[in-house]
């Protein structure tokens, strides 16, 4: 015990264990795909280089900096005349670099409180939360991800001021720009932002408190960045009062599984809080926690990546509770060693879990994708390589990353048919002929949609079109919806799909491929 006692002290050997687990985690990040989401802003990026414009060429409800932040890794590609996917890897990856190192500095600060090695334990867990992937699909580069990456060091440094801990000026300085950015990444992010200044004013008792430099420049890159789109970028204002009334079509109710086990996370947090509710860390986290879980109950969209906030905070939270509670108790030697050593066991069996989908014979794929882009990456590349191609489907998979990673191009301005579902929620499942609006009969809105997504195809003339035949669609549910049978109502569609054959299936999706007609 006590070889084991003088090892967990050494700083040498956190270090090699926070590098090892760093280097594992970097690896699996750049075998495991991009996400759906990466996939379509790496392409959109690409159309900007090219001259399109975000909101016109590109639709989509997000501010532009989720955009300009995917320029740079494409723009080093065709420098370099590579795949842009690696490099966005890379370039985030630095980002987080970043945001950890800053971390470290303020958290020597906050901390020193811990030994040396539940430090360097918490700073394991962060590098854990900052690397997220998960098999099929990985959060690496999300919005949701980006911000928390962003925020952090902010966070840390608003407990170390509480605690009376100066801070440079440029370093405080830095950290608001950096969370300037992540709290612009989406306008409902601006949340939590006013939930952790509230928070800051009441618990420093003075309204001066809020003159902090990275409060104010917090504070000025918000008013630059949301100026600049009112004054500069009048076409967002429109595409997002064009997109608001069908985005709701999304709407689904959190899947059980993820209510219970977040019903069971935020009981825990509250414990840890309660743990550490004299400690100015622990209560920011707390704030930050539940501003991040009103955030995911307000959007109710069910979709993982939403909840990653959550999940990273009250990670974080929890962590610290348990590497400060040992401190508390008298036979601290032993119970300290255990509790550090079971931490260090825990992700190193989530790293081998996660690791095992790489890992032959566990493996049984070529991609690291699931099985339907499996097949569709190598059809895509021998029929349409540097062609455009479309997929009739309400979810941006499978045609992001396929288009990325197959080299291909896409054929509209929308990423997805994700507008559709919004014009058929009162159908249900039926055994009938799914009740399609009629062109006489459909809105405004509806047919705005149906005749500029129609526009787009017909000018790109998609090499390969790809049409999800699932019986459950995304936001439609369990009902006969057919694109096809949808689309072919318009004339021009319909005389324009007359140029396409039967390729292959492959799983629920047909795939179709341009075969024009010869004039007489």
């Amino acid at each position: 015990m006590g070889l084991l006692q003088k090892k967990q002290n050494s700083p040498t050997t956190w270090r090699l264990l926070i590098l090892t687990v760093f280097v594992i985690l970097t690896s699996l990040l750049f075998q495991c795909p991009i996400n759906h989401d990466a996939g379509w802003y790496l392409y959109a990026a690409g159309a900007i280089l090219d001259g399109a414009k975000i909101y016109l060429d590109l639709i989509d409800v997000n501010p532009p900096l989720i955009f300009w932040l995917h320029i740079p890794p494409v723009w080093l590609g065709r420098l370099l005349n590579c795949s842009a996917v690696p490099l966005f890897n890379s370039f985030f990856l630095f980002i987080v670099v970043l945001s950890l190192t800053l971390s470290t500095h303020i958290l020597k600060k906050v901390l020193l409180h811990l030994p040396r090695s539940s430090q360097y334990c918490f700073l394991g867990v962060l590098i854990f939360l900052f690397l997220p992937y998960e098999m099929p699909w990985n959060c690496f580069g999300q919005r949701e991800h980006l911000m928390l990456v962003f925020v952090t060091p902010y966070v840390f440094a608003s407990a170390a001021r509480l605690m009376g801990y100066p801070l440079q000026i440029k370093f405080a300085a830095a950290l608001g720009l950096l969370a300037g950015m992540g709290f612009a990444l989406k306008p409902q992010f601006l949340f939590a932002y006013f939930c952790i200044e509230t928070y800051l004013l009441v618990a420093h008792r003075s309204y001066k408190f809020w003159k902090r430099p990275e409060s104010l420049v917090i504070f000025l890159y918000q008013a630059l960045h949301w100026g600049y789109i009112i004054l500069a970028m009048p076409e967002y204002k429109a595409a997002v009062l064009m997109i608001l009334p069908v985005y709701g079509s999304f709407t689904d109710p959190i899947p059980i599984r993820y209510l219970v086990a977040y019903s069971a996370l935020f009981g825990s947090a509250v414990i840890s809080f309660l743990i550490l509710r004299s400690n100015k860390l622990g209560q920011l986290l707390f704030v930050a926690f539940s501003a991040f879980f009103i955030l995911a109950l307000v959007q109710n969209k069910g979709w993982h990546y939403h909840l990653y906030p959550t999940s990273c905070s009250a990670a974080m939270l929890i962590a610290f509770a348990i590497l400060s509670f040992d401190q508390k108790i008298k036979k601290t030697k032993k119970l300290l060693l255990a509790t550090r050593c079971a931490i260090i066991l825990m992700f190193l069996c989530l790293i081998v879990l996660k690791a095992m989908p790489f890992i032959k014979p566990f493996s049984k794929i070529t991609y690291p994708f699931g099985e339907s882009l499996n097949q569709l990456i190598p059809i895509v590349k021998q029929h349409a390589y540097g062609k455009p191609i479309y997929v009739f489907s309400s979810s941006v998979t499978p045609a992001f990353p396929l288009v990325n990673y197959a080299q291909a191009r896409w054929s509209s301005r929308f990423n997805c048919l994700w507008f559709l579902p919004k014009f058929y929620t009162d159908v249900t499942a039926t055994e009938q002929a799914f009740p399609y609006h009629g062109i006489a009969e459909m809105d405004m809105l509806e047919r705005s949609f149906l005749e500029k997504l129609i526009s787009d195809i017909i000018k790109a003339s998609p090499t390969i079109v790809i049409v999800d035949c699932a019986p459950w669609l995304q936001g439609f549910g369990k009902t006969n919806f057919q694109y096809l049978e949808y689309f072919s109502q318009e004339s021009r569609f319909a005389s324009f799909w007359k140029d396409y054959v039967f390729l292959t299936s492959v799983d629920t999706y047909k795939v179709f491929k341009r075969n024009p007609r010869q004039k007489p």
